[in-house]
């Protein structure tokens, strides 16, 4: 970048120099004061531009490198499609990396490298979903369970809490292996349909009755029931299964029971609201299919500016 022309008025000063060393009079400062405010803002001017120059980040090339040739050939909505994709991805990541540097933040390289391997796997016109690792921050300041948290990104994942744990509610939390609670256990800050306050889950075997005494209870519907079991609620069934009604049934109960299921799986016939991995589509009666995965991505790229643009 070429410097700015910076000009004094050497007319002036010049003559008034001139005149004070012929009569051996020190310059005034007043005198000085072009010549100095013309270097000065020179030199500012030259920093501010090598500044520039120097903006970027090798995190920020490499999710460029990924992402950006892929987003124009998969049938994204124009609108989606990030302009100037690699200089502006680059330039994006290197200011919110410089957030984060300047709150001490370090690099997670470990979730780098995990964080750029889902890009990735995502920089494809193929239906997959696209899920970022939500406790697993390319810069950190590796705070524990129970300290003041916040986000600096959302793509890549930048905050307070170190790998493993989220921040939720301004909180550092361990939502992935949490304190396993025991009958009788506080399982919720308040009253209400949902626990809240995350304070740990209740073991296998109990619920959480946040919406009465706020304690582990035994669970009504325990043993959970395997694949093929009779029930009259998916409550019932094992993890990752629902209750199917069974023939021209269009729901269960004790009189009217149903059998534990695997999910249907996306563009396959559905009749469900609760049967699809994604959801029952009511127009076509097919379970959703995932977006297009670089769609996906793109999605979380304009969500994550978005939010950064409000905070």
């Amino acid at each position: 970048m070429d410097r700015p022309q910076l000009r004094s008025h050497p007319s002036r000063v010049d003559a008034l120099s001139s005149t004070l060393h012929d009569r051996n009079v020190p310059m005034p400062p007043f005198a000085r004061a072009p010549v100095t405010l013309a270097v000065t803002l020179a030199a500012i001017a030259s920093s501010a531009c090598v500044e520039r120059e120097q903006l970027g980040s090798e995190l920020g090339r490499q999710f460029a490198l990924r992402l950006c040739p892929a987003q124009a050939d998969c049938g994204c909505e124009e609108d989606l499609l990030i302009p100037d994709c690699e200089r502006q991805v680059e330039r994006e990541l290197a200011q919110t990396e410089q957030a984060a540097l300047d709150r001490g933040f370090v690099p997670d390289h470990e979730c780098m490298d995990t964080f750029l391997a889902e890009i990735e796997r995502s920089a494809t016109c193929e239906r997959l979903q696209f899920e970022l690792e939500p406790s697993c921050p390319v810069y950190t300041r590796n705070a524990e369970v129970g300290e003041p948290c916040e986000h600096i990104g959302l793509l890549p994942l930048m905050m307070d809490c170190a790998a493993g744990l989220s921040c939720i509610d301004g909180i550092c939390r361990d939502v992935v292996d949490p304190p396993v609670l025991s009958e009788g256990e506080t399982c919720s800050d308040t009253t209400g349909f949902t626990p809240t306050g995350y304070l740990g889950r209740c073991d296998e075997h109990l619920v959480c009755d946040s919406q009465d005494t706020r304690t582990c209870i035994p669970s009504p519907y325990w043993p959970e029931l395997p694949l093929g079991g009779e029930c009259s609620a998916t409550a019932y069934c094992e993890h990752g299964s629902y209750c199917r009604p069974q023939g021209s049934a269009v729901d269960t109960s004790e009189d009217m029971p149903g059998r534990c299921t695997e999910p249907t799986a996306p563009g396959e016939p559905c009749r469900f609201v609760n049967e699809c991995t994604t959801h029952c589509d009511e127009a076509s009666a097919t379970c959703a299919l995932h977006p297009v995965a670089v769609c996906g991505v793109l999605h979380g790229w304009w969500d994550a500016q978005q939010w950064l643009q409000e905070r």
